[in-house]
């Protein structure tokens, strides 16, 4: 959550001296190697979380999609919406509407749930997953939204891909902007 929140935090100063426009561009490792040259961000490690395909970049080397585990929302600035998810782990499908949620990329979606520590000392190598999606935000906040909600377990659509429901708040107006997410590799499609 920190990390992500980090990351955000990085962005805002970005918009900060380019007149409120947020980093972009075609992917989300294109928008953090723009951060990394223009000092916003001082170190790459930042951007890996030991998820299957992804290696730390090496020290100095342009920034690959296998060294970053965020996505981000493209077509931000300043007057966006303070609840727009602006950095989150990679792969969850974003829904950006009023209500909407994240739907997991990967299926079976795990329902174990494994702690911060146990996750760390195993160097991520376990088979369950946490209990929710970190997510900072244009407000500048971050929080971890959980798989389960109301102590009812995680939810699945139909053909079995986890939901991370309510990730954006029933308030949410992007004020007929349309936002698109950007993954390592490209425009999730």
């Amino acid at each position: 959550m920190q990390t992500t929140r980090t990351l955000a935090l990085a962005m805002f100063q970005y918009a900060n001296d380019n007149n409120g426009q947020y980093p972009d561009g075609a992917s989300s490792t294109e928008i953090f190697q723009q951060l990394i040259d223009g000092n916003y961000l001082s170190d790459s490690s930042i951007l890996f979380v030991p998820l299957p395909g992804k290696v730390k970049a090496l020290p100095g080397a342009k920034l690959k999609p296998e060294n970053v585990a965020y996505d981000v929302t493209s077509g931000v600035d300043a007057r966006s919406p303070d609840d727009l998810p602006l950095v989150y782990l990679t792969g969850f499908r974003m829904d950006y509407h009023a209500g909407g949620n994240a739907i997991s990329l990967v299926k079976p979606f795990p329902d174990t749930v494994t702690s911060f520590e146990v996750w760390f000392f195993n160097h991520g190598e376990v088979d369950s997953a946490f209990d929710g999606l970190p997510i900072a935000y244009m407000s500048n906040n971050a929080f971890v939204r959980s798989f389960s909600t109301g102590g009812h377990p995680a939810q699945y659509t139909p053909d079995g891909y986890g939901i991370v429901p309510n990730v954006i708040g029933p308030e949410f107006d992007p004020h007929g902007r349309t936002y698109r997410q950007l993954t390592p590799d490209g425009v999730l499609k």
